[in-house]
């Protein structure tokens, strides 16, 4: 699970964002109102995914 973890972090970390939001948004009668504890790991996640697969290092 940890390996798993590790591997997929960026993964793991925008789809908990995700969840977070969709999980405010129908509990609060589908009205949004910003969300900043799921935009938060859902812009740290995209940032991770980012830098995992746009930014590679070239040898």
């Amino acid at each position: 699970m940890k390996r798993f973890f590790k591997k997929n972090e960026a993964e793991v970390y925008t789809l908990i964002g995700l969840l977070l939001i969709l999980h405010h948004f129908l509990s609060n009668g589908f009205k949004f109102s910003g969300y900043p504890t799921g935009a938060f790991i859902f812009g740290l996640g995209a940032y991770m995914l980012i830098r995992k697969y746009y930014f590679k290092k070239s040898d």
